[in-house]
């Protein structure tokens, strides 16, 4: 299965994309051949740094330590999987330029209004000692900005920092930013409350499904205050959207709590668990369409800016890959990957329910908490 996956991975020719995908099983599905998938698509896996003019030795050690520091980002050890042992290859894209940052930095800091310049001062005069920093301003007052010239100037001084951020749409606005909740382990609920009423997709999505220009389609969002209303109203902008359906059917499994079987079955059929949708999971059937705007539910790359919460419009669609591509941030318009994977939820449930699905939902409609710093 995963050979597949990788090989139907292979046919769209990305090989940085590749190595993300690779990561992701390895993380989050059991393999039990990993060195022998690595040396069947080391070829692929690698060929982005042979067409930079590296040899073949020298672009299976960048491919391998690229993977190495994605590993890293998510805590987790390759070596765990594969275990090589190349040597490092000096490569732009692992390590920091000191120099630029500090070019950078220096740019976006001549930029700066006064109460910028105020906020970022009294920052950097406390890096030897350190403190505390709350800075607050309506949207479009150049927070996002002030954080980018300090993490240039504060990097191009040689320091290390940790750039969080709520959400992964937010995160990806960031120098390798990261989810609070991929760090600090959080767990965040859905807010309950409202009803609403009425043809709300095709009040606020007609004329943008009609024109077709997923740029526009993918800055506008219908908020619910329930999980429930998102999803019905997420199928009711898909049906009205032109192109090919395409459906995705979740393999669902149940597990004790404490790691043994279950023995009454008969209370937890397979249908019972495919009608549940519990929040932070995908759905049992998962429909799409190329141009679909979607959301992330689980942190796949966050190295590479796939965290929790962040938005991509899909792209191309495999039997086991969507090809999707990022709709704003530092990395808009660049392609990745989304295998299926196995999530796990227990919560308010006797048992450990696992769905084998892509870890996304739709996303013209979302909760107000996912919604939180989508701007």
């Amino acid at each position: 299965m995963y050979e597949q996956t990788l090989s139907e991975a292979a046919g769209f020719h990305s090989a940085a994309q590749l190595r993300g995908l690779f990561v992701m099983l390895l993380l989050f599905e059991n393999i039990n051949n990993p060195e022998e998938l690595w040396n069947k698509f080391l070829k692929d896996l690698s060929e982005d740094f042979e067409h930079q003019g590296y040899t073949s030795k020298e672009a299976e050690s960048l491919a391998y330590h690229d993977m190495k520091d994605r590993m890293e980002a998510m805590n987790g050890d390759i070596k765990q999987w594969i275990n090589k042992d190349y040597q490092p290859v000096a490569s732009a894209t692992h390590f920091v330029d000191l120099k630029e940052c500090e070019k950078k930095g220096e740019e976006m800091k001549s930029l700066l209004n006064v109460e910028q310049s105020e906020a970022v001062g009294a920052i950097l005069d406390a890096l030897d000692f350190g403190g505390l920093f709350f800075i607050d301003g309506p949207g479009g007052s150049g927070k996002t900005f002030v954080y980018n010239c300090l993490a240039n100037i504060i990097m191009g001084k040689g320091k290390t920092i940790l750039p969080m951020a709520w959400v992964g749409i937010t995160a990806a606005l960031l120098p390798n930013g990261r989810t609070v909740s991929s760090i600090c382990k959080l767990n965040i609920n859905d807010f309950y409350g409202l009803e609403s009423h009425g043809d709300l997709a095709e009040e606020v999505f007609g004329d943008l499904l009609a024109n077709g220009d997923v740029n526009k389609l993918a800055k506008v969002a219908i908020l619910t205050p329930r999980n429930k209303e998102a999803l019905e109203v997420n199928n009711s902008v898909l049906d009205k959207m032109p192109g090919e359906l395409r459906s995705y059917t979740s393999l669902d499994e149940i597990t004790h709590k404490d790691g043994g079987e279950i023995n009454d079955s008969l209370n937890f059929t397979t249908e019972f668990l495919n009608q549940m949708t519990p929040s932070g999971m995908p759905p049992h059937l998962l429909r799409l369409k190329k141009g679909a705007i979607v959301m992330l539910l689980r942190n796949l790359d966050v190295k590479n800016s796939l965290c929790n919460g962040t938005r991509l419009v899909v792209d191309d669609m495999g039997a086991r890959v969507l090809q999707c591509k990022f709709i704003n941030g530092p990395r808009q318009g660049q392609m990745v990957f989304i295998p299926k994977i196995k999530l796990n939820y227990e919560k308010g449930l006797p048992f450990i329910m696992s769905r084998l699905q892509f870890p996304i939902r739709l996303s013209f409609a979302m909760t107000i908490n996912k919604s939180q710093r989508q701007t």
